[in-house]
């Protein structure tokens, strides 16, 4: 038996004329023998499309700089249609729940559009989000990790390349 996190692999078309076999294992345990009891079930909020499933993620780290900051690339996020992803520290500081956390303590991403708002790329967040198709990198240090594999790079603040770029998606939508 093996057990992978989602969107570790790509999904394969499934082979109908393939056939495992069933062994069935008589496992029996006495209740002494259990030591973890559920003591609730809730089901998580959702708020639109899974992270796994979505075509576009914007992802805040800890280079937004403040939870007010984050606030703003979760509009730029939203008016690009993207869901907002972050980083394990932004998480940590409770800007964002648990469940939008990418990276080898979070969740596995390959969308068509990935964009890093002050995200260093180190290994523990890039583990989750390499395969996507595009990745967009902005921040402020030009030798941060994420630069060696993203497919375009912003030098620069992200705060003020946000307000700019939120700027101009405005005015699209309102033409």
């Amino acid at each position: 038996m093996v057990t992978v996190r989602p969107g570790v692999m790509e999904l394969k078309t499934q082979d109908r004329k393939r056939r495992g076999e069933k062994v069935y294992v008589d496992v029996s345990c006495k209740e002494e023998d259990i030591r973890v009891k559920v003591l609730e079930t809730k089901r998580a909020a959702s708020d639109g499309i899974s992270l796994e499933e979505a075509e576009k993620v914007v992802v805040a780290g800890m280079g937004v700089g403040t939870k007010e900051n984050f606030e703003m690339v979760k509009e730029f996020a939203k008016l690009l249609d993207a869901q907002i992803g972050a980083t394990s520290l932004p998480v940590d500081e409770s800007w964002v729940p648990e469940d939008k956390k990418i990276g080898q303590t979070g969740k596995t991403i390959r969308p068509k559009l990935y964009i890093g708002c002050g995200v260093s790329g180190a290994i523990q967040h890039s583990a989750g989000m390499i395969n996507s198709e595009c990745i967009i990198a902005i921040n402020t240090n030009p030798k941060a990790d994420i630069f060696n594999f993203a497919d375009y790079g912003i030098v620069g603040d992200i705060n003020e390349i946000a307000q700019a770029l939120i700027k101009e998606l405005r005015s699209v939508k309102d033409e």
